[in-house]
């Protein structure tokens, strides 16, 4: 039944993306990032551990999809490279800035997490996906203390939110 959803899901998500106007290349790679971050957010709920191995295969894809990004677009690669070193800077900045700042708020996990999501959706996205990530996931935490689910100072998992934030942000192309 999961992979029956999950194929559903990704054939969705492949016609809204042509509908909203990415190329096959880059709807590839927001698929690839999308089904990663679905992985990673379910381990991350479960165990509250974002594994390095989730995160250095989303890497190693991204420098995949650079080459061949680059490749096709010899006249602006230049662009393309700066752009993704940007979100990946800018993403994982704002977290590790959070964390210096107010200890326990976000883990090393969702750092690198929100970098590589940076590195692959850019400088122009990133602020979308963060936004988006804290806004839900600040609407869910309050309703569940409402709820009396779980306490302020409980610690919750971070991975499922960015999943979603990115989500949307990639499928109406913020």
């Amino acid at each position: 039944m999961k992979y029956f959803i999950c194929t559903i899901f990704n054939v969705l998500s492949f016609f809204l993306m042509k509908h909203v106007g990415y190329g096959y290349i880059t709807i590839c790679k927001y698929l690839f990032l999308l089904n990663m971050l679905i992985i990673t957010a379910f381990h991350d709920y479960k165990t509250k551990i974002i594994p390095n191995k989730y995160v250095l295969i989303m890497l190693v894809a991204r420098c995949g999809f650079l080459v061949i990004e680059c490749l096709l677009n010899t006249e602006v690669y230049k662009s393309i490279l700066l752009l993704s070193f940007l979100g990946l800077l800018v993403g994982s900045g704002c977290f590790l800035l959070a964390y210096a700042l107010m200890r326990g708020s976000v883990g090393m996990g969702d750092i690198k997490l929100i970098g590589v999501v940076g590195f692959y959706v850019g400088i122009r996205k990133i602020f979308s996906c963060m936004l988006l990530s804290l806004i839900i996931s600040s609407i869910v935490l309050i309703v569940m203390i409402i709820m009396k689910k779980i306490k302020s100072k409980d610690s919750v998992p971070f991975a499922p939110f960015i999943a979603v934030g990115t989500y949307i942000t990639l499928i109406f192309n913020l």
